[in-house]
């Protein structure tokens, strides 16, 4: 004997069984199928705006792209569809945080490539994308300020920022990361008060955008967070809460200004400055604009000559 064990016998699988390895294999494949459509999902949104018919052959026919601020999605959407009714000029809308957009900005420019308009609602990449070349025209439009938003009723009692960081409070908040311009401003904030720490160690979830941030304080799944008063102004179920006298000076520091600007890489400027005077037009885009709670600004002088800079 040579002490091998026996075969173990093996039973034959009957017809139409699924191989269960095969079978993982295929549920694993979905599973991360699933896992990345939600990824490609967070990172923003698209929509077609205007009628969907045309050949799309030539540049001409294509839907001008637009990447928006997400917190400035709703008015702009607004806006483009008046453009659309007005000259049946078709457009596609992406929206996603400012400093996400201004990445894809300048990774598809290095391919030859971007969109026509980027609507950013942090100055701080309006400036940066004038200096690499990224953006031929920057054209301000308004300003928004940061503000503090609670559950209706405030039933956790919030009165100012460094109510989140009190550990007797046990306050559920979350922040926006820093690809969103909110994110980056309420960490300018928190730095300015010296709580930067804390609030990064304590809050419960980082967004990837202020819309995010908001809906989660209007679903009961947040109890605070700092995002614009624009886009408390659009979400229901959310209540502002009154500044801190104490904290108005960093809360200063908060404010962001809204700028309208044409890419370097557009190829159909002349229609990109059409559509871009029609968004920063008093009687047409700052009034909706306004209408949504941005503090608008006057058109500047001679907007309406091509290649003047607006961003000084």
């Amino acid at each position: 004997m040579t002490g091998r064990l026996p075969a173990r016998p093996t039973t034959p699988r009957r017809a139409g069984t699924a191989n269960p390895v095969l079978l993982l294999g295929v549920v694993s494949i979905v599973v991360v199928s699933l896992l990345i459509v939600s990824c490609l999902m967070l990172r923003g949104e698209v929509a077609l705006i205007g009628d969907a018919g045309g050949s799309g052959a030539g540049t001409a026919d294509r839907p001008l792209r637009v990447y928006c601020a997400a917190g400035l999605r709703e008015p702009t959407e607004t806006i483009l569809r008046q453009y659309a009714d007005a000259y049946s000029v078709k457009a596609e809308l992406h929206t996603n945080g400012s400093g996400a957009l201004f990445g894809q900005v300048r990774a598809e420019a290095e391919q030859g490539g971007g969109p026509d308009l980027y609507i950013t609602a942090e100055e701080a990449w309006a400036t940066r994308g004038r200096e690499l070349g990224l953006l031929r025209e920057v054209i301000p439009i308004g300003t928004q300020r940061p503000v503090l938003i609670v559950q209706p009723g405030n039933p956790k009692d919030i009165r100012s920022l460094r109510d989140l960081v009190s550990p007797e409070r046990e306050v559920a908040f979350g922040i926006a990361n820093e690809g969103a311009a909110i994110g980056v401003r309420t960490r300018l904030i928190a730095d300015a008060m010296g709580i930067r720490e804390p609030i990064e160690a304590m809050r419960k979830t980082e967004q990837e955008t202020v819309v995010a941030l908001a809906s989660a304080v209007a679903l009961r799944s947040l109890d605070a967070a700092v995002v614009w008063d624009t886009t408390a102004f659009l979400t229901p179920g959310v209540e502002v809460v009154p500044p801190d006298p104490q904290e108005a000076e960093a809360f200063g520091l908060g404010t962001s200004r809204i700028s309208i600007c044409i890419t370097a890489s557009c190829d159909r400027p002349a229609a990109a400055m059409k559509l871009a005077r029609f968004l920063s037009a008093p009687d047409n885009g700052l009034r909706v604009y306004s209408e949504a709670g941005i503090a608008v600004q006057a058109a500047a002088p001679g907007l309406h000559d091509a290649g003047t800079d607006r961003s000084h």
